[in-house]
């Protein structure tokens, strides 16, 4: 998944601050960048996070703290992808990025979490389905707007003040 531009870079990093928002992950980043080499590294995200390499926790604690950060990951990259589809490319969303996503997720959650495809595919369809509505709101786009200035500005958001922006979202 490789960034054209950084105006590119920035939609995807706001795509990603909105599905942070969206998929109720606020306390586990620390804000985002466009600075970082590849999308992982736009978001910092809180020790939290990383819990699941804690050995000191049980196996099925460990093993579910995985899966909640894989499909975290693959909400992420879904936001991405679909905000630089939809709001910088102004296209419509097609069988071609759906099947393109679906097989990133299927690469991801086999190395991560030896998920096959069959145990993966219903997750992605409910993600991909609500994100695919999500983006044609039209506060949403605004929102996301607003995001991809501030990183053309200053390149950086802290969590405070990505949450603020997200604020209006949450009524």
């Amino acid at each position: 998944m490789k960034y054209r531009d950084e105006i590119d870079k920035c939609y995807g990093v706001a795509g990603m601050a909105l599905g942070l928002s969206l998929f109720n992950a606020d306390d586990k980043f620390t804000g985002i960048t466009i600075d970082g080499e590849d999308w992982w590294d736009c978001i910092g995200f809180t020790p939290e996070y990383y819990l699941f390499y804690n050995p000191s926790l049980p196996a099925k604690t460990s093993w579910q703290n995985m899966l909640n950060n894989f499909h975290l990951s693959m909400a992420l990259i879904m936001a991405d992808n679909i905000c630089r589809h939809v709001m910088r490319d102004h296209k419509e969303i097609d069988h071609v990025l759906k099947h393109r996503l679906y097989k990133i997720s299927c690469d991801e959650g086999k190395e991560l979490c030896q998920l096959e495809a069959d145990e993966i595919e219903e997750v992605f369809n409910e993600y991909f389905t609500y994100l695919s509505q999500v983006f044609s709101n039209k506060t949403v786009r605004r929102v996301v707007k607003s995001i991809r200035d501030k990183l053309i500005s200053s390149r950086s958001i802290g969590r405070l003040d990505l949450l603020e922006m997200l604020a209006p979202l949450r009524h």
